[in-house]
């Protein structure tokens, strides 16, 4: 996903990032910049501590046109504009109603997310999210299959 999305246009970083079984953090899956893959943080999972969270796990769309105009003041608010980044856009990854993740995109200047931009990155998003819904369909389904068999 994160190749693919450059050919579409340029972003300064993005991640994509599941949801914990507890729900209570996020794990960094993959992290990436328009120039390619990088390497995964030593600390991968994150703590949601943005104001509109319980929102977002609800499918509501995080869009913030200017970091700098943030007046909440946290960990991770903090750390991405001691980082240089402008702009951020952090879309949930819903499958059957269930949250499992975000999709985000960052990007070093203010208002860098068009309205045709936000729809490709919510679309993209969709098809993350229905692709990790099926992988843990199929394992649970392979789990209880395995569980069948020692019962025999």
């Amino acid at each position: 996903l994160l190749t693919n999305i450059k050919n579409l246009f340029s972003y300064d970083r993005a991640n994509v990032a599941m949801s914990t079984e507890e729900g209570d953090q996020l794990e960094i899956l993959a992290l990436g910049t328009s120039n390619g893959l990088m390497e995964l943080p030593e600390e991968r999972f994150l703590t949601p501590e943005l104001t509109g969270f319980e929102e977002h796990k609800r499918g509501v769309v995080i869009i913030i046109p200017d970091l700098q105009f943030v007046v909440e003041q946290n960990k991770h608010i903090q750390n991405l504009k001691n980082q240089g980044f402008r702009s951020l856009v952090s879309v949930p990854l819903m499958a059957e109603n269930h949250y499992i993740g975000a999709f985000s995109i960052m990007a070093y200047e203010p208002n860098a997310f068009s309205n045709d931009k936000l729809e490709i990155i919510k679309e993209s998003a969709s098809q993350v999210a229905i692709a990790f819904w099926q992988s843990r369909l199929r394992e649970e389904l392979n789990e209880q299959l395995e569980l069948q068999s020692w019962q025999r």
